[in-house]
């Protein structure tokens, strides 16, 4: 496949709803609305097919890119010093992946929450 053909598929392939989209600086926006879908799906996957077992770590990963988005992060310490933050929540033993979350930059905790149980992503722990 010649790379104007990859191209042009490239700008019809979409994995979600344009129109549902909120906007930058509106209720609800979220930068990562148009892969969430595939995400959602290996997160799902993971825990359908992994029992996880007592001894859990959560884990800083970053994968690698170079392109131009606002919560691309620089940490001097890793061997790609450039890229997209995750957190993961691993089996200990196993490295085997349970659930992650895509740093997007700071997010305020919703109202009415105690510091303790929010982590700095803005998830809600239960």
């Amino acid at each position: 496949m010649s790379w104007d053909r990859f191209l042009a598929l490239l700008t019809i392939f979409h994995l979600n709803n344009n129109n549902a989209k909120a906007g930058w600086g509106q209720p609800g926006y979220d930068p990562l609305f148009k892969i969430w879908p595939v995400v959602n799906t290996h997160i799902t996957k993971f825990q359908d097919v992994y029992t996880l077992e007592e001894q859990l770590t959560i884990d800083e990963a970053i994968c690698p890119f170079q392109g131009c988005i606002f919560f691309r992060v620089y940490v001097k310490g890793k061997h790609h010093k450039y890229g997209i933050k995750m957190f993961e929540l691993c089996e200990a033993k196993s490295s085997n992946v349970y659930n992650l979350d895509i740093y997007t930059g700071h997010i305020l905790p919703p109202q009415n929450t105690t510091w303790p149980s929010v982590l700095l992503t803005g998830c809600v722990i239960k």
